[in-house]
């Protein structure tokens, strides 16, 4: 397989707002997912029936209310199975840039090598998190308004999801089991 050939590379929703959201639904044309990556970070919630995720080659099964967190630079791909889902794609660095409380913080996660990519169960408080900000992003109300927490707080919202999946993944992989 050609890494490069699997380089989705596109402009992510606008300049004041780069984020970019879809909406998939049977007959869309993106329904199947095919194997690809980004720089952009990316949250899938399923809203309805199953979604078969592969991540780095890793198979997983996602069902109606499961989120999955996907980092920068990983080979992610799908079958919904009668499925509806939301994505949301976008660069965590972008977002945090103009918010001098947040760079400080943001700034050892995203030099770090943790790269967690996983499911987000659902119930699960960072699941909660995540269906929060597809439910805020993904509101057209606010489009000329700005987003209800404000931008920082939407930008916080997406870099704790980072934080909170990356920690618990660190240790549960130190963890006797």
């Amino acid at each position: 397989m050609n890494y490069s050939e699997l380089h989705e590379d596109k402009k992510r929703g606008t300049f004041d707002f780069p984020i970019e959201l879809y909406y998939v639904e049977p007959g869309a044309p993106r329904y199947q997912m095919p194997l690809h990556w980004h720089l952009e970070y990316e949250l899938i919630l399923v809203l309805q029936g199953s979604f078969t995720l592969s991540l780095d080659g890793r198979q997983m099964e996602l069902q109606a209310g499961d989120s999955a967190w996907i980092a920068d630079g990983v080979i992610h791909g799908g079958a919904p199975h009668d499925c509806i889902y939301e994505c949301v794609v976008f660069d965590l660095g972008t977002l945090l840039q103009d918010t001098p409380v947040c760079t400080k913080s943001a700034a050892a996660f995203l030099a770090s090598e943790n790269g967690f990519s996983g499911r987000l169960a659902k119930g699960s408080t960072e699941a909660a998190l995540a269906d929060r900000i597809l439910m805020l992003w993904s509101g057209n109300s606010w489009a000329m308004s700005g987003p209800p927490w404000g931008y920082c707080g939407n930008c916080w919202a997406a870099f704790w999801v980072c934080t909170a999946t990356s920690s618990r993944h660190k240790a549960a992989s130190r963890s006797p089991g």
